[in-house]
């Protein structure tokens, strides 16, 4: 369990090995031979090509005697660590033997559940048979015969050559010239749908749980792909493609860019769609409502989009609009769908809520989430004495509104934020916050994902402030082309303690010589 608690992430002090070692000495001393031989000078070539593949052009010896006399030490500098210099493992004898004994075990398979990071470990046949299922569904995938990879590669080429005129020579040999590996497929368990899983965590409330094999449990699937034959058609494609999305109208770069698009004035029917700052919690009320009638009216009578659907659906003749279909076409019955009847049911159930008239019911309701709200904002929240007295207030509030009737919150709320009596003085923050909170979590997704690609495997000891500062920069700082890179460099070359090459150790006595002066007896 201590081995699993670290996570997938957690890197063990892996062995030496002297080979990558030695690539890598042998592609920082061809850096050096490049950074020597163009200088800071301008390339004289109009090459206008996108991508290209990577040069394998290195300069020849004798232009820099010191440049030569310090790769010829670096690169005969010996690898062996000595014994003294071994490197203590991260992970204790017993850890290493788990695992080791994980790693070995053939007959489970674990994997990363699709949300909250938790670790799954399932049986390989179960596993299989799960995947294999799924794979089975013949509306989303289909059996091909032959391997498609080297057909897709054929018509990719000539795609290329069909139109010359529109790619450089660099850029075709990149499109065409690359190595294809076959993409894998697995899935991840989605642990959070499963009932099961969800009745087993509540029973057995422990650090792991144990369930024999779910059968509601569905896997996401992932394509592993990163060297399919469409990867560099589609890297360019988005190369070319990405500088003209800010031309497209509807085209919002972040939260920030979407705050300067907002009008001085909105109207009044954008209250149904925006979460305005001067939005009363009253009309929220009143949203609420017609949207429940909207939901009942379209279980009822199709909407603008499926008439058209309707219409232009025609399954006896195999046909949409003009197209011919080739595959079952079924006849189409909206009103018996199951899942658009659940779906509408769900909604409404969820969106009329009223306050509870039970007395020990009314004393629970909304008090874990107003705690929660008061935990997420610290910034506005963070007096110990105003945090009490907001949950006293929350009480009398619950009290206020059931004896005014809570079916009717429109002359309650007009009362609380227009008079803003002196008895709820501060529990009117968190109304007012509630009424400018975005529902979208886009912004979480986003900043998940900037998270995954900085903390790396190689990564993986990140302390929070600096992860809080990369991310910073990542989601809210200067473009790649606007950052000007000359002030953190000189700083980090002129900045005292051991320099680190692709996170090999540089030792100070591999420093450059100085000019015209032979290396010590113990140097050599």
């Amino acid at each position: 369990m201590k081995v699993l608690n670290k996570g997938l992430k957690y890197t063990p002090t892996p062995p030496a090995d002297t080979d990558t070692l030695s690539v890598d000495i042998k592609e920082f001393c061809r850096k050096l031979r490049l950074k020597n031989h163009f200088g800071d000078k301008e390339s004289k070539t109009a090459d206008e090509s996108i991508v290209r593949n990577k040069s394998t052009f290195t300069p020849e010896k004798g232009k820099n005697k010191d440049l030569d006399l310090y790769i010829n030490h670096l690169s005969n500098f010996p690898l062996i660590p000595k014994p003294q210099d071994k490197v203590k493992n991260n992970l204790p004898f017993k850890q290493q033997q788990a695992l080791y004994r994980l790693q070995k075990d053939e007959s489970i398979i674990i994997k990363e559940a699709d949300k909250g990071g938790a670790l799954v470990i399932m049986d390989r046949i179960y596993y299989r048979d799960k995947i294999q299922e799924q794979l089975n569904d013949k509306q989303y995938y289909r059996e091909l015969n032959d391997n498609m990879e080297k057909k897709t590669k054929r018509n990719i080429n000539k795609l290329i050559s069909k139109f010359p005129h529109c790619t450089t020579e660099k850029e075709v040999d990149y499109l065409t010239k690359f190595e294809v590996k076959t993409s894998n497929f697995y899935g991840l368990p989605k642990i959070h749908k499963s009932k099961e899983v969800e009745t087993a965590v509540q029973q057995q409330n422990c650090a792991y749980i144990e369930i024999n094999s779910p059968k509601d449990l569905k896997f996401r699937p992932i394509v592993a792909g990163p060297q399919c034959p469409t990867h560099r058609l589609s890297h360019f494609i988005d190369l070319i493609l990405k500088p003209l999305c800010q031309y497209v109208p509807s085209f919002i770069r972040d939260n920030f860019d979407f705050l300067n698009h907002l009008p001085a004035e909105v109207k009044e029917d954008a209250i149904l769609v925006f979460q305005y700052k001067d939005i009363m919690i009253y009309e929220v009320e009143e949203q609420l409502e017609g949207i429940m009638l909207d939901l009942l009216n379209m279980s009822q009578n199709p909407g603008t989009y499926m008439k058209e659907f309707l219409r232009l659906y025609k399954p006896a003749d195999k046909k949409f609009a003009d197209t011919v279909i080739k595959g079952p076409t079924p006849n189409i019955d909206w009103k018996d769908d199951n899942q658009l009847r659940l779906l509408v049911q769900d909604t409404i159930a969820y969106l009329d809520k009223r306050w509870p008239r039970d007395r020990l019911e009314l004393a629970r309701f909304g008090t874990e989430d107003l705690l929660k709200l008061l935990d997420i904002f610290p910034g506005i929240f963070n007096d110990e004495e105003e945090k009490e007295r907001i949950k006293s207030q929350f009480s009398l509030l619950k009290a206020f509104l059931v004896n005014q009737n809570p079916n009717d919150m429109k002359e309650i709320y007009e009362v609380i934020l227009a008079a803003k009596q002196e008895r709820f003085r501060d529990i009117i923050k968190v109304i007012e916050l509630m009424c400018c909170i975005s529902p979208c979590t886009a912004e979480c997704e986003r900043g998940f994902s900037t998270m995954k690609s900085i903390k790396t495997p190689l990564r993986n000891r990140l302390e929070q402030d600096t992860m809080q500062h990369l991310m910073h920069i990542n989601l809210s700082g200067p473009s790649v082309e606007d950052y000007n890179p000359d002030r953190d460099l000189n700083t980090w070359l002129t900045s005292k303690g051991t320099k680190h090459v692709k996170g090999h150790m540089i030792s100070p006595v591999l420093s450059m010589p100085r000019k015209n002066k032979e290396l010590e007896p113990e140097d050599k």
